[in-house]
């Protein structure tokens, strides 16, 4: 009996700090799975959402990049083979006109009586001929040098030989063309060749592309936005520019359904929509809205396809280099176009939102740290524009809107 007893009060057993140790390496343990469990997680929410953004990103600049490719390429009439043609075809009839009266030179004093007045005729008709074609083309008066053309011509006619007669005559209706043409040339409406017009900040593209199905109805203007109107039309004017948010701009519908994302993502405030605005419309309304001085429904025509864009840069790319600034009516077609943008991560935007309208040129690398932005580019081939001349300074029709800086955009 007394060696079992001895044999019970030597069993080992564990003691109460053996079990407070044991729990405590527990509950460190645990706690170090758990912080590599969350960091692993915010490490896959920050590069899902990364990750999601450059799709974003993306999306948007292949929009861009698309609308850029499919510019209209403006090609200058070539009339050097029908000047051509009409100027043998006058050399013809001269010389066969010249030999015909030589011939009858020939004759009697009847003969270049006859020949004077012919010579008469023809002068006088050229001349009246054009002064019709001046009175066409240019406002009132403009054919005076073709009327005064001819009156001399008629009096070279009567007063000389029959071919001194047909030289005048020739002669006054050439200056009486050329009077009139370059009066019509100077009453002509400036007419703006299509392609790209863009600043540092904006930019306007005449696109050529046919229209969708659901393109092919009159989109009237919105009275309560003060939104212009849409017409079918296979050349538009597309514009990309970035909205600071603002009440008297391009709306966002959506904003209201999504107040709260909208003002975690972009940072505006209720009643304010801002970002990435495209607008499209056919061009020869674009065109008249500039003419009129549409400012205020322009501003406020398009849709806001990227809240989450603070800003926008564009370059252009031409034969003296880079620019930021282009004018396809003097200068033609860029070969290449930079566009850059900057978008907030969704992380930054949760806690310190930055609202849309940043400059890029003022941004800092400190500045981009704090608010977490990320700068996403793409260079814009435009497939043959180094091919095509570019436009005479002096053959331009007027001035172009270089993008919307007329705007204040």
């Amino acid at each position: 009996m007394m060696r079992t007893f001895i044999k019970r009060r030597d069993a080992k057993g564990f003691t109460l700090l053996e079990l407070l140790l044991a729990l405590g390496l527990t509950a460190v343990v645990s706690i170090l799975i758990g912080g590599l469990v969350q960091l692993f997680l915010v490490n896959e929410t920050r590069g899902r959402d990364t990750v999601r953004q450059a799709q974003m990103a993306r999306a948007i600049l292949n929009m861009i990049a698309e609308d850029i490719r499919t510019t209209v390429r403006y090609y200058p009439y070539d009339t050097s083979g029908l000047d051509q043609m009409l100027g043998s075809a006058m050399n013809n009839a001269t010389g066969g006109a010249l030999g015909a009266l030589a011939g009858a030179g020939d004759a009697a004093g009847a003969g270049a009586g006859a020949g004077g007045t012919g010579g008469a005729t023809a002068g006088g008709a050229g001349g009246g001929a054009a002064a019709a074609g001046g009175a066409q083309n240019a406002p009132p008066g403009s054919g005076a040098g073709g009327a005064t053309g001819g009156q001399g011509s008629a009096g070279g006619g009567l007063s000389g030989t029959s071919i001194a007669g047909a030289v005048s005559g020739a002669g006054g209706g050439q200056s009486g063309a050329t009077a009139g043409g370059i009066s019509g040339t100077e009453g002509a409406p400036a007419v703006i060749p299509p392609g790209i017009f863009g600043s540092a900040s904006s930019i306007e593209v005449d696109v050529s592309r046919l229209p969708r199905p659901d393109e092919y109805v009159i989109q009237p203007g919105n009275m309560n936005t003060g939104s212009l109107g849409d017409m079918p039309s296979d050349i538009k004017t597309v514009g990309y520019y970035v909205q600071a948010p603002r009440s008297d701009g391009v709306q966002d519908p959506l904003a209201s359904l999504t107040s709260q994302i909208a003002t975690a993502s972009s940072g505006s405030t209720a009643g304010l929509s801002g970002g990435l605005v495209r607008r499209s419309l056919d061009r020869a309304v674009t065109q008249y809205a500039y003419q009129m001085g549409n400012s205020d429904q322009l501003i406020r025509t398009g849709e806001i396809i990227a809240p989450e864009v603070l800003g926008i840069d564009f370059s252009y790319f031409g034969p003296e280099g880079w620019r930021t600034d282009w004018d396809s009516s003097t200068l033609g077609l860029p070969s290449v176009v930079k566009v850059t943008i900057a978008m907030q991560r969704e992380s930054k935007a949760r806690t310190n939102p930055l609202a849309p309208g940043i400059s890029l040129s003022n941004l800092n690398t400190s500045m981009m740290q704090e608010y977490g932005i990320e700068l996403y580019s793409m260079n814009i081939l435009i497939p043959g524009a180094a091919l095509l001349p570019g436009p005479a300074s002096s053959t331009a029709g007027g001035t172009s809107s270089n993008g919307m800086s007329s705007l204040g955009l």
